[in-house]
């Protein structure tokens, strides 16, 4: 019996060791990730007025691309949000601010794609993907859209606004009721 008592409270005490030792480590592997943020002090604070001339929807959309110039360099990608002026891409190359594009898209509701020429206005460096390939995030803005592929991609976003109100208005009413 008194071995039994022994044994029972020497798994108690390894517990609370293991316990103590992952929140040391848990702690130590938090501020290193801390110290290794990327300190500088604050030039402005954002006054909070949307500066964009369109509100950007996100939506997981895939295109296809080229760099104007190199027709060999034709992918297709996701996208992360699609405005009126301009679409944000998932892509797998460095590419220079101004980089001329052509891009095809093709809206769910319709089965033919629609040609828009479009430029690089940023790219970041976001991660790597599984096969250690390099992954940026693109804002890229569209500079000749025809008139019919403008008023279909007008519709388009028009119908996810609304999508996007009524799940607004859905989940504050779950919120309120």
């Amino acid at each position: 019996m008194f071995s039994s008592i022994s044994l029972v409270s020497y798994l108690y005490v390894l517990l609370i060791l293991n316990i103590i030792i992952a929140i040391f480590i848990i702690s130590e592997i938090h501020k290193k990730k801390k110290e290794a943020l990327p300190k500088g002090k604050i030039v402005k604070i954002w006054d909070g007025i949307e500066r964009r001339r369109f509100k950007r929807i996100k939506t997981d959309l895939s295109i296809k691309y080229e760099v104007s110039d190199n027709p060999k360099s034709y992918q297709e990608v996701p996208t992360r949000d699609i405005s009126k002026g301009g679409i944000g891409l998932v892509i797998y190359e460095k590419l220079k601010e101004g980089t001329p594009l052509r891009i095809w898209l093709e809206l769910p509701d319709r089965k033919e794609k629609f040609l828009i020429l479009g430029e690089i206005v940023w790219q970041r460096e976001v991660s790597k993907d599984s096969f250690n390939k390099r992954v940026f995030y693109a804002g890229v803005r569209f500079t000749a859209v025809d008139t019919l592929t403008q008023l279909r991609l007008f519709d388009f976003l028009s119908f996810l606004e609304r999508k996007e109100m009524e799940n607004e208005k859905t989940n504050n009413r779950k919120e309120t009721g």
